[in-house]
């Protein structure tokens, strides 16, 4: 797993594969807002199950998290999917999303 950390002012980085999760960190009373890069097809790595769990455990603290899917990201979110084996990432997000988590496509 390729892994780069850094920091630029209060945004730091991290990026795995292809996703780049970027966690922006707001100061003061505010929680804080990650915005998570999902540009992997569903099943061929464990980057939407990553992606799953980081939005959810934010989200479960009060905190802001907005996915942007990109690429072959996008094929998270199409309905009646067929996963063996694995969580359907279709119903893992539409769960996420009724808790707070916004979608762009």
């Amino acid at each position: 797993m390729d892994i780069f950390l850094g920091r630029k002012k209060e945004i730091f980085f991290l990026t795995i594969h292809s996703n780049i999760i970027i966690f922006e960190y707001k100061g003061g009373h505010m929680g804080k807002t990650f915005t998570l890069l999902l540009s992997t097809s569903p099943y061929l790595y464990e980057n939407t199950v990553t992606a799953v769990r980081i939005a959810e455990s934010a989200l479960s603290k009060g905190h802001t998290v907005n996915l942007i899917a990109s690429g072959d990201g996008v094929y998270c979110f199409l309905q009646r999917q067929k996963a063996k084996g694995i969580a359907n990432a279709e119903e893992e997000f539409s769960r996420l999303i009724q808790k707070g988590l916004k979608v762009y496509l």
